[in-house]
């Protein structure tokens, strides 16, 4: 991802639009981020390799990463979750591909009835580009439904609360902020892409998160934390606290399951969303 600033982002294009323009230099952005990405691909792959036998890897850009984690985790089917033309442009054949939003996502409807897989990603701060607590918290809850028993959800957010990307001051100022007037449009930010010669501007809106987010958008959807990790946004290594980098989830279905209908309210009410550099 590009940069951000933390503002009303209404005026921005959608991010699908967003996507579409900038697909085709997506690989040159993404390389900015190598480090960081392909850690949090290695973190993945020590925790799914030999257990898991399909993939489903939701906002998957231009496929190369998932497939990449499938090919070093032995994981022979994967599917493709990505509502952007630009970027399914780019995908190899081969991968089963659904070209819906995340948002659309109904396990109810073909293709997806039925279907279940051992393994679920959505990295890279995609649940951001989604506007609002209860349709992510909506959104979890139908990777719940996907997800088989025994199988893991790996979701990977930006940290509002990076000191290492954003300096003590500003981080403190946003966290005494959350704590005096709580509100769930804190952590809504517009990101910026520069890209291609001559250079070139994209922007669309998104959004960043606390910790404590995470953890009740998680238990609203039906999930449960087995694992976070902190993994520093510049050099892909891991941290020992929260405020040193992003963040990356191992979630864990939940027997039963929580009424997400019921607890997404709960989790919009009560959230003091955040930021972190994209």
């Amino acid at each position: 991802m590009g940069r951000e600033r933390q503002t009303n982002a209404d005026y921005v294009p959608e991010p699908v639009q967003a996507y579409d323009r900038i697909s085709a230099s997506y690989p040159e952005i993404a390389g900015r981020r190598r480090k960081y990405l392909d850690s949090v691909d290695r973190l993945i792959v020590e925790r799914i390799s030999g257990k898991a036998g399909s993939l489903l890897d939701v906002g998957a850009g231009d496929g190369e990463r998932a497939l990449r984690i499938a090919a070093s985790a032995g994981i022979e089917e994967v599917v493709l979750l990505e509502p952007s033309a630009g970027m399914r442009s780019r995908m190899k054949a081969g991968p089963e591909i659904w070209p819906i939003c995340l948002e659309q996502l109904d396990c109810k409807q073909v293709p997806f009835a039925g279907r279940c897989f051992d393994a679920i990603t959505c990295l890279w701060n995609v649940m951001g580009h989604l506007g609002r607590a209860k349709a992510r918290t909506n959104a979890l809850a139908q990777l719940r439904k996907l997800l088989a028993p025994g199988g893991l959800l790996f979701l990977d957010v930006n940290h509002r609360y990076n000191t290492s990307s954003y300096g003590f001051t500003r981080t403190a100022g946003r966290f005494v902020w959350d704590i005096v007037w709580p509100c769930e449009h804190h952590g809504n930010v517009v990101v910026n892409w520069e890209y291609g010669s001559p250079r070139q501007r994209c922007s669309t809106y998104g959004h960043v998160f606390t910790g404590r987010e995470v953890q009740r958008l998680a238990r609203a959807a039906g999930f449960s934390i087995e694992e976070r990790i902190v993994v520093d946004y510049d050099e892909g290594c891991k941290r020992r606290f929260a405020f040193q980098g992003n963040l990356l989830y191992c979630l864990r279905r939940e027997n039963p399951a929580v009424n997400p209908a019921k607890d997404a309210a709960s989790a919009a009410q009560t959230s003091s969303i955040s930021a972190s550099v994209i």
